[in-house]
């Protein structure tokens, strides 16, 4: 008798009948030596990416007595099934008339068999009617591209046209063929607030502001993220912002994305700040406000004002 001590994690043991017709025992615990003999214990594999298995065993005697035990070990053979999923669906916004790159941000296919990497993930025959795709050394990107060619910031779109198009696109991975459609939009350059969270800390300390917090929406290339600079036009009253641990009155996106701009609360819990609003402005367009509060509270703002604002609520205790 073979007992099973660990079943697989990955597949399960079925036992067949007599003439392979049908399963006697699904997931079985015990196992007869004369049904492995006849080649009636199968392991089914569960269409995981998983390549390997294993299941513990104890080898008993009629008796019930322990005569050995071990682990079988199983190596699956995965293969190629499933096709390409489309990860990021939103138009690609450019200067009219001008480039920008196209980026695995803008465009993103995976699918999830467990060696398909970017690289094998291939965009075919793609139609583009307001522009071309071109790689970085000038050739032309239309007869193929991948996603690890996205991923790195290899395929250039440069504009030329209409203003809005749609660009037939055909993936593959070697295997399932997928189309998608990835719309264009052309138009003079714009840099527009896109992210505007708030934050909420303690009193007396300092709390990140990221691109989790404030981002922006823009046509214009931005792959060097630190030549968006918001820059200060008026300074906080009741904090300061700090970059990279210094008072600073700039930052840049990059710095947000890299997690180095903070605000830190200089009004502390047994202070009662002259005004609960503490703001400063930056590029004369923007305007990010703190507000102190000594409980944390929602506090409504405009999206539709020429400046925005950013909210800071301070109080005694953050959950």
């Amino acid at each position: 008798m073979l007992k099973i001590s660990r079943p697989p994690e990955h597949g399960e043991l079925k036992v067949l009948s007599a003439d392979f017709s049908q399963v006697n025992h699904a997931s079985p615990t015990q196992i007869a030596l004369k049904y492995i003999k006849q080649g009636r214990l199968l392991y089914v594999h569960d269409n995981s990416e998983s390549p390997s298995d294993t299941f513990d065993f104890v080898v008993a005697s009629s008796s019930n007595r322990s005569l050995a035990s071990g682990t079988f070990f199983i190596e699956v053979t995965l293969k190629n099934d499933n096709s390409p999923v489309r990860l990021v669906d939103r138009p690609f916004s450019v200067i009219r008339g001008g480039e920008k790159p196209l980026l695995g941000s803008d465009l993103r296919y995976a699918d999830a068999d467990l060696n398909t990497s970017a690289s094998s993930i291939l965009y075919t025959n793609t139609h583009i009617p307001n522009g071309q795709l071109l790689f970085l050394n000038g050739s032309s990107a239309e007869n193929g591209f991948t996603q690890a060619d996205l991923d790195r910031g290899a395929v250039l779109f440069r504009h030329n046209g209409s203003d809005i198009g749609k660009a037939i696109l055909w993936i593959t991975d070697g295997q399932f063929y997928h189309s998608g459609v990835l719309e264009i939009r052309a138009a003079e350059p714009y840099l527009r607030l896109a992210n505007n969270t708030g934050l909420v800390l303690k009193y007396g300390m300092n709390g990140l502001i990221t691109s989790a917090h404030l981002d922006v929406d823009t046509n214009v290339d931005t792959s060097n993220k630190s030549t968006v600079l918001f820059r200060l036009t008026s300074e906080p009253k009741f904090g300061q912002v700090l970059v990279n641990e210094k008072m600073a009155n700039q930052f840049t996106l990059e710095e947000l994305e890299d997690e180095l701009v903070q605000y830190e609360s200089t009004v502390f819990e047994d202070e009662e700040p002259a005004s609960r609003r503490d703001s400063f402005s930056f590029k004369g367009t923007f305007e990010i406000t703190f507000e102190v509060v000594k409980l944390v509270k929602t506090v409504p703002f405009s999206l539709a004002q020429f400046y925005q604002q950013f909210q800071c609520l301070v109080a005694a205790a953050v959950a």
